[in-house]
C-alpha cells in the first residue's frame, strides 16, 4: 500500500512539473520575441516596426567622445550650471554634452548635473563655455540616448 502512494506521489509530482514547463513553454511561444515592436495587421503584408527613436543620423544614441573640462552656462540668465565638468562631443553630429562626472573612469562616476546643445563643428580640447537652456540630473552611469567611449 504504501509503495502506490509513494508510486502516485511521484506520478502527482511529475505531472505538476509537465504542467508547469509545458504553459511556461507555451507563455514564452506566445508572446512575440520583440516585445518593443509595433506589428500592424489587416494589410497584405504584416509589418513590424521597431520603437526605435533616432536620436542621431540613423542611430539610437549620440556616440561622445571626451573634449577635455567645459563649463555649463545658462544661455538666458549667464549663470553658470556646471564648472570644469566633463565635456563631451558627439562624433555624428557634434552635439555637446558636459557633465559633473565622467562614466568612463576605471571606478565610474555618477552623470550627476548635465546639459547640452548643438554644434555645427567640432569644439577644441581646452575649457570651453556651453550654452544651454536645459540642465538635467542622472543619479546613475547611463543616461538614455548617449553612449559614453
Amino acid at each position: 500500500m504504501k509503495k502506490n502512494i509513494k508510486g502516485i506521489k511521484n506520478i502527482l509530482i511529475f505531472f505538476v512539473a509537465f504542467c508547469m514547463l509545458f504553459f511556461n513553454i507555451v507563455q514564452v511561444s506566445a508572446n512575440p520575441m520583440f516585445l518593443n515592436d509595433v506589428i500592424r495587421l489587416g494589410e497584405k503584408k504584416t509589418t513590424i516596426l521597431p520603437r526605435i527613436q533616432e536620436v542621431c543620423n540613423g542611430l539610437p544614441y549620440h556616440d561622445m567622445y571626451g573634449i577635455g573640462w567645459a563649463n555649463l552656462v545658462d544661455r538666458n540668465t549667464n549663470k553658470s550650471y556646471i564648472t570644469l565638468g566633463q565635456g563631451w562631443q558627439c562624433k555624428n553630429c557634434y552635439y555637446v554634452l558636459v557633465t559633473e562626472g565622467n562614466p568612463t573612469y576605471f571606478y565610474p562616476q555618477k552623470i550627476g548635473k548635465y546639459g547640452g546643445t548643438k554644434y555645427s563643428e567640432p569644439v577644441g580640447t581646452h575649457v570651453s563655455n556651453i550654452y544651454t537652456t536645459y540642465c538635467g540630473y542622472c543619479d546613475g552611469t547611463k543616461l538614455e540616448g548617449y553612449k559614453f567611449n
